[in-house]
Order: structure tokens, then sequence, then C-alpha cells
């Protein structure tokens, strides 16, 4: 099985992926565990770890924000970053890149950049704490459930 990427590295990886949350939407970023980060301001959080030799970078309001939506009865869920950006670009289809084929092994450092730049190309107005569309993301992710 290939060997995953050293902690260190990945960190410093993650660190210059996402700088762009600390510099331009003022989130701290915090260490979990080696390969367990959680990027996060007062109404969102953002979470960026590996399991299973896969990179899994999950979004979800906290705080005011989440307050909002359970008003309106919506549940303010952890939803992958990949499945957001294409609720915002349906003709985006996002392929993993893969170290070896045979196994199932993401490309790890590849992945880091790759989904920051999703991150930051397509959820603008999430990163500033702005929830609006997530009714309509629910939906969208409830009915790609029933196709």
């Amino acid at each position: 099985m290939t060997k995953l990427i050293d902690s260190n590295i990945f960190e410093s990886m993650l660190y210059k992926s996402y700088s762009f949350l600390i510099d331009d939407y003022g989130f701290s970023i915090n260490k979990n565990g080696d390969y367990d980060y959680t990027a996060s301001t007062q109404n969102i959080r953002l979470r960026i770890f590996v399991e299973h030799l896969t990179l899994v970078t999950n979004l979800v309001p906290i705080g005011d924000e989440a307050s909002k939506l359970l008003r309106i009865n919506i549940t303010p869920r952890s939803i992958g970053v990949t499945t957001i950006c294409e609720y915002f670009d349906p003709s985006l289809h996002y392929g993993v890149e893969m170290i070896d084929k045979k196994e199932f092994v993401q490309n790890i450092p590849v992945e880091l950049e790759r989904r920051a730049k999703l991150l930051k190309k397509y959820c603008g107005n999430m990163l500033q704490g702005d929830f609006s569309d997530w009714s309509g993301l629910v939906k969208y992710i409830f009915d790609m459930g029933r196709k």
C-alpha cells in the first residue's frame, strides 16, 4: 500500500493551500490530530482530515447561522466541499486525483490544493457566513439521493 505523506508535510501543505481562509476571511486553523484540522470562524467550521488514505473536507454552519437554519427547520449538517461546489456549478464533475488506480489511494497533496481552489471559487458567500443557499443545497443533496 502507498505510504501516506508525512504529517509535517501535510500540515505545511494545508496551511499553504488554505491560508486564504485566515487572510481573507479571518478563520483560525486548529490541529486536532496529525491529519485532522479544523478551520473556523464563529459561524462556520471547515474540517479537513485524512481517513483511510482519503482526504475529507466538510463544511458546516455553526453558531448564530446554525440557529437561523434550525428556526426554519433546516439541519445545519456537515456537507462535503465538492458537493457544495457541484451544487453551485452543475457542470463541475469532480474527479479525485489518485496515486494508485488499483487501490483507492488519493494523491493527498494534489487534493488539498484542488479543494482549496474550489472552496475559494465557489464558497465565498458561505465563508463570509452567508448560508442563504443552504436550503437549496440540502434539497439538491436530497434529490441526488433519490436518483
